[in-house]
């Protein structure tokens, strides 16, 4: 399966210019006017799947990419886009069929997201040659690197991830989509850098936080609750059939967590979909304080 290697070329500006600035000045706010977990900031940022059918040229799926309003305070905003998109093998999205603005308070996201879900299913099917995945198995593996069944992720000192589907198959490279790739990058205000610089700084965050001895980190848990990490980890997991194939959706998230082991797999892992007997099941998947996440499709 073709996939995109983190890039590691020399930084074309400071670091401290984009990504790293604007997260330390976000918890800074966050930290002046917070008293503890009840009064946490609410920044975070997601692109997520929903995988509906395939079609001769691709994966039919709807993707949104929101952000969550920082306020201390309720109300909190979701806003951004979701599109209803072809994706290739190489989760790059070939075609945009449909696409509508996002703004909705948090709780009612899924009373936004899950009548778009169905409304597009019915589009799908208008396209030749559509065929609807049926969803076979979905697990949360609570924000960690290991998952039971074998899934696993590893990063390197590098800063370079791979995924392993299960306990006895090879390990696949971990890539970031463009379209993710493009999103920080109008995020991060440097849309006149490539795109490898957005994965260099990717990269670099999780070379820094494998560095740091996290054992040491998990003996301070009774003092500090929370843990912050710069590495994906595993959120939901779906596995969809699509004929003879197994199409993986693998949750990436990264931000505060509760402190736990990361490498032992969650004793009861459960299952977040409400309805997987029907096209437009929603999965939802923990949204982390300063979180982000993101969806990889993987084709076994």
């Amino acid at each position: 399966m073709e996939s995109k290697h983190l890039a590691s070329n020399p930084p074309m500006t400071p670091r401290t210019t984009f990504p790293a600035l604007a997260g330390a000045l976000c918890a800074l706010l966050c930290l002046a006017g917070s008293a503890g977990p009840a009064r946490a900031c609410m920044a975070a940022w997601e692109q997520r799947l929903h995988p509906l059918g395939t079609v001769p040229d691709g994966l039919v799926a709807v993707e949104w990419t929101l952000e969550r309003s920082a306020d201390f305070e309720p109300p909190h905003y979701w806003t951004g886009t979701a599109r209803l998109v072809v994706l290739d093998r190489a989760q790059e999205v070939t075609r945009v069929i449909a696409a509508t603005p996002v703004n909705t308070l948090g709780p009612g996201l899924r009373g936004t997201l899950v009548p778009l879900i169905r409304g597009w299913f019915e589009v799908a099917q208008r396209e030749r040659g559509f065929s609807p995945l049926s969803l076979t198995s979905a697990a949360s593996c609570a924000e960690r690197f290991v998952c039971p069944g074998g899934l696993a992720v590893h990063w390197d000192q590098r800063g370079s991830g791979t995924l392993r589907p299960t306990a006895s198959a090879a390990p696949l490279p971990l890539r970031f989509p463009t379209s993710f790739l493009e999103a920080h990058r109008r995020r991060w205000g440097i849309e006149d850098e490539p795109l490898s610089e957005v994965r260099r700084v990717l990269a670099e965050d999780a070379a820094e936080a494998t560095a740091v001895n996290t054992a040491s980190l998990d003996q301070d848990a009774r003092e500090e609750h929370f843990t912050h990490d710069a590495r994906f980890r595993l959120g939901v997991v779906r596995r969809y059939r699509a004929g003879d194939r197994t199409i993986l959706v693998v949750g990436m998230q990264r931000g505060f967590f509760d402190r736990h082991d990361p490498m032992v797999p969650a004793s009861e892992p459960r299952d977040p979909c409400a309805c997987a007997d029907v096209p437009w099941c929603w999965c939802p998947q923990e949204t982390l304080h300063h979180g982000t996440s993101f969806d990889l499709v993987f084709v076994l």
